[in-house]
């Protein structure tokens, strides 16, 4: 496994492209669950599968 760079500058909030928002939207709608993703140059470009559970 590659190591993470340190002193990459993850920038604000406001700095997110479009694809992050949506990843961050659909992680809070779901609540419970997982998420795969594919991720080129740094931005997610798609959701390969996403589970939702339900706690109990």
């Amino acid at each position: 496994m590659k190591e993470k760079n340190k002193d990459v500058d993850v920038g604000s909030l406001k700095d997110l492209k479009t694809q992050e928002r949506e990843i961050i939207n659909l992680i809070r709608e779901i609540g419970f669950g997982e998420i795969r993703l594919t991720i080129r140059d740094g931005v997610p470009v798609r959701i390969e599968e996403y589970k939702r559970s339900v706690k109990l």
